[in-house]
């Protein structure tokens, strides 16, 4: 992961100004000036701060549009140096919160590299007009983010998930994931000179990224779907990680798309934090307001995986399945529906004899050109 979890915060400048009054009872003009840079988004410490929701609409905006210099301008009641830092910095802080939006909250915030602000007040009897000006790093440039929009549209679409549940939705797009981006094991050394694989961009765009771009990307096509998830950042193996959680019914389960990635099974999906035991979150995931609002399955939930012509679930092509699919197409044995696709091998609609011969000949070294038994459905 290449985001910080520490804050760095400098007052640059603080010059306050007289004007020459109108008459002897006039008041005067006041103007200060504060800085601060970030390496990230620390929670305010100033709760009487409260945020215009024009104003944080429209610093949304201009983050969502990719806008990497903008300048605010809106109406304080005080002029005080440490308000008018607190008032910059809650301001930023709540663009970047989650709201379920696929390009905002935890997306963007792990797609800037840094950001700073200097702001000013100038006025008097308690009216003040404030100007901020943000700057922002972003990993992208904003044609990179027009194209990850519709490989993003281009590969929901061809998921073909509408209709489906959101297990179903999640395991898709989890499958995805996993076979089409590869680690990136040499980004986190040379990440100063190439930001890209710390991005989802890297991951759709590129098909290849470290753990950051694997849980941007997953974030960005569950939202997308409409299925609620958070990037999640900690300690994975005595290393700095990221990984997801996403909500399936009224709980959240783990995702970790990097360790799983290219792997024949999976052993990090829609894990209970108890199956999850090499993962240790940072402190700002274990408070009760977010464990209250994310809570965390008790149970994981298991996926079996399924390998074409495997009847007893062995995970081996043999005789016995074989046998189990003819005894199944004269009706002497019985299987689950939704096993029976796995017993047409053939995919002809039926299972028969026929099914039985092709797997028969499986077993001892004979395949069909085009066969799909030994493929696995996860």
């Amino acid at each position: 992961m290449k985001r910080c979890l520490s804050i760095l915060l400098t007052v640059a400048m603080l010059v306050p100004f007289a004007s020459v009054p109108i008459s002897a009872s006039a008041a005067t003009v006041e103007t200060q000036s504060v800085s601060a840079s970030y390496d990230c988004i620390e929670a305010s410490s100033a709760p009487s701060v409260n945020i215009d929701d024009k104003v944080l609409k429209d610093v949304r905006n201009k983050i969502y549009s990719h806008e990497s210099n903008f300048t605010v301008s809106v109406v304080v009641d005080n002029l005080d140096s440490n308000f008018l830092r607190a008032y910059s910095q809650k301001l930023l802080e709540q663009a970047f919160e989650h709201t379920g939006n696929p390009i905002g909250g935890d997306y963007i915030t792990h797609q800037i590299d840094g950001w700073s602000y200097s702001s000013s007040a100038s006025g008097r009897n308690g009216v003040y007009n404030m100007n901020i000006n943000y700057s922002l790093a972003y990993y992208t440039t904003k044609q990179q983010e027009e194209e990850l929009d519709k490989k993003v549209d281009e590969i929901l679409a061809g998921l073909d998930l509408d209709g489906k549940s959101d297990y179903e939705k999640v395991c898709a797009i989890y499958d995805y994931m996993t076979s089409h981006v590869t680690y990136d094991g040499t980004a986190v050394k040379n990440h100063d000179s190439d930001n890209i694989p710390f991005s989802a961009y890297g991951a759709l765009c590129k098909g290849s990224a470290v753990c950051q771009g694997y849980a941007n990307a997953l974030y960005r096509l569950l939202l997308t779907e409409g299925i609620d998830s958070r990037i999640i950042t900690g300690v994975g193996l005595n290393n700095v990680h990221a990984w997801n959680i996403v909500k399936i019914g009224n709980k959240y389960y783990n995702l970790d798309s990097t360790w799983d990635s290219q792997r024949p099974e999976y052993a990090f999906f829609l894990c209970s934090d108890k199956d999850f035991k090499q993962h240790t979150v940072s402190d700002e995931f274990k408070t009760k307001q977010f464990l209250s609002s994310y809570p965390i399955s008790t149970e994981s939930i298991i996926r079996i995986i399924r390998i074409m012509g495997d009847l007893d679930s062995d995970k081996k092509i043999t005789a016995a399945d074989s046998l189990k699919v003819l005894r199944l197409s004269v009706g002497l044995e019985d299987v689950p529906e939704d096993l029976l696709q796995f017993a047409d091998v053939n995919g002809d609609g039926s299972v028969d004899s026929s099914d039985a011969l092709d797997i028969l000949r499986y077993s001892v070294g004979f395949t069909s050109e085009g066969s799909t038994i030994g493929t696995s459905s996860k």
